[in-house]
């Protein structure tokens, strides 16, 4: 099963992401000067944008997936949408707001092209604009690694079955099989492999600072992890950068 056929699941198998939205929101509306146009990078079905629809003028999102991308274009009909790859995107816009979140940015499997979504976004972003993405660090995806395979209910009866694989240092699968309900106790299998790849953040950290006018790293519990031990605690777990050009 490739991205068309998993498209079709991905919102279900999804966990709500209103905590986040939230998460987003307080943090925009504290440090976007203006809020008039956003652009989300590996956008998929629209989920986020839709969530964040009545805080900017304009939405845009860009998704290697024409799949998906025909899904947010029924979700978000008002956004402007592109089919276009993150690390070298090009658009005649320039946005308030750039963001990509729910681990996106490791589906890119080379950390030059971590770089190139880097500098692409920002090209992008007005003066004083906010780019917002996270990460699953490396402790927190070998953590996953060694835990039992998640079996989460979808709907109508259908179920996901999802075991995370380290392959490499650094380079993970997320095996995922989802049994679809076809009634009578009979289910359909469609299997479907998620590789991700992760870095240190202490070297994304250094990096980013060489870009943008300021970084501040967020922790899983959503607060800001100012000193270097504080980031170190921050490891294990799903980590966010807010950056400003």
């Amino acid at each position: 099963m490739g991205y068309a056929e998993f498209s079709r699941f991905y919102d279900s198998a999804m966990k709500d992401y209103s905590w986040c939205s939230s998460f987003i929101i307080s943090l925009f509306n504290k440090y976007c000067i203006k809020k008039n146009a956003l652009l989300e990078l590996g956008c998929g079905t629209g989920r986020i944008l839709e969530l964040l629809g009545d805080e900017f003028n304009e939405l845009h999102g860009l998704d290697i997936s024409q799949e998906m991308l025909a899904y947010a274009e029924k979700r978000v009909p008002g956004a402007f949408l592109y089919h276009m790859d993150m690390t070298s995107f090009t658009l005649d816009s320039s946005f308030d707001a750039i963001l990509t979140v729910f681990d996106t940015i490791n589906h890119i499997l080379d950390y030059s092209g971590w770089l190139e979504t880097f500098k692409h976004v920002k090209r992008h972003l007005n003066p004083d604009g906010v780019f917002f993405f996270d990460i699953n660090t490396p402790a927190r995806l070998q953590r996953l690694s060694i835990l039992p395979p998640f079996l989460t209910p979808l709907e109508n009866d259908s179920q996901v079955l999802m075991e995370v694989e380290e392959v490499l240092a650094d380079d993970f699968n997320f095996n995922v099989q989802i049994f679809e309900a076809l009634g009578d106790n009979l289910y359909k299998r469609h299997e479907i492999s998620i590789h991700e790849h992760t870095v240190d953040p202490f070297l994304i950290l250094k990096d980013l600072k060489k870009l943008f006018t300021t970084v501040t790293v967020y922790n899983e519990e959503c607060e800001p992890a100012v000193s270097k031990e504080e980031i170190k605690m921050s490891l294990n777990g799903r980590m966010f950068f807010l950056c400003t050009a």
